[in-house]
Formats: structure tokens, sequence, C-alpha cells
């Protein structure tokens, strides 16, 4: 009995052994984005976005609101709820969201990033353009050794359907002081959502 117990205690500690391994060789857990830190960079040029995507996103905000589906393009319907990948510039840095669209145009985000203690859960609105949709949603940036609220974060979106069931968005970031102030396109890229599907029995 006493070797049976030994035997099992040894098999534990290899087990974790193994784990803590394997999480070392990925690298550090990723800590959010430290929003103050990056808007600053951008104001002092150190870092520049993606001017193809805030092109993309600004043509589709300028664009008249279509008051009817292009017959030609795949179903713009984005009502409902998608599980949304958000590619970092490092695997560890990539997060994930379920972002849900209410037939209004109401619209409510909540990510892996909320762990991190760098943002709250995020709130906007959406309309169809420009042969796609348009989102713009905000949320509170904070310090994660402090608590305190740093600003806003503020994200323009532009989406279009790959079919019913999938999408691919173009997004760029504001930051909003907490004076107001507006610092432009922080941060720009693609993230990529699948729509949560009503699952019969199995």
């Amino acid at each position: 009995m006493k070797n049976a117990i030994c035997m099992i205690f040894t098999l534990l500690l290899l087990t974790l052994g193994m784990t803590a391994s394997a999480t070392a060789q990925k690298g550090k857990l990723f800590k959010g984005v430290d929003w103050l830190e990056l808007s600053r960079e951008v104001k002092s040029g150190r870092i520049k976005v993606d001017q193809s995507v805030v092109d993309i996103v600004e043509s589709a905000y300028a664009a008249a609101p279509e008051t009817e589906p292009n017959e030609n393009a795949v179903s713009n319907n984005l009502t409902g709820t998608w599980y949304c990948t958000v590619p970092g510039p490092t695997p560890e840095a990539t997060f994930y969201a379920y972002q849900t669209f209410g037939l209004g145009g109401t619209f409510v985000e909540t990510s892996s990033l909320l762990a991190t203690l760098t943002e709250g859960p995020a709130q906007g609105v959406w309309e169809r353009r420009f042969n796609g949709n348009i989102l713009t949603f905000e949320l509170f940036a904070f310090d994660p050794s402090t608590g305190s609220q740093v600003g806003r974060v503020r994200v323009r979106n532009y989406i279009t359907m790959e079919d019913r069931a999938h999408f691919v968005a173009n997004s760029v970031v504001d930051f909003i002081e907490l004076d107001g102030t507006v610092i432009p396109n922080i941060a720009a890229g693609p993230f990529y959502g699948e729509r949560v599907q009503l699952l019969g029995p199995r």
C-alpha cells in the first residue's frame, strides 16, 4: 500500500514538473496592454500603425449608410454572438472575446483580457455600411498595478462577412485620456469572428 502511494505521489510530481516546464517554454504570461505607455509611444512617433488598415476603416465610416443589403454580397446580418480571435504581436499576446450584436444596433463584448485587469467589458453600436458593417465600441482602461482608471479605449471596426458564420474585421484603436483628449490610431489590425451556433441534442 505504501509503495502504491509513493508511486502515485511520484507520478503527480512528474506531471506537475512537466506542466511547469511546458509553461516556462511558452514564455511569460501576457499581462495586458499598458495603455498609457502605448499612447506615449505613438505620440512620440516611436510606434507607427498599419496605415492601410486605418484607410480601410476610415473609408467605411465615410460611406453613406446602407438601408438594404448588397444582393451580390454575403449576408451582412451580424445579429447574434461571435467567438473572436484577436492576433497579438506574439502568440502569448493573442486574446479572445465573445461579441454580441443586438438586433437594434447595440453591442457588448467580454474578453479574455479582463483577467489582466487592464480593461473592462466593452459596449457599443453597429450598422450596415460600405458592403459590410461598421462597429464602434468603448471600454474603460486601468493601471493593473493600482487599479485606477487611466482613460478609455475606443475601437473602430469595419467588418466583412466571409460567409454566414465567419467574419473578418479591420480595427483601429484610439485612446481617450481622462481629460477627454483623444490620441487616435494607437493600434490597428485585424481580428476574426466565428458565429456561436445554436446546437441541438447530440
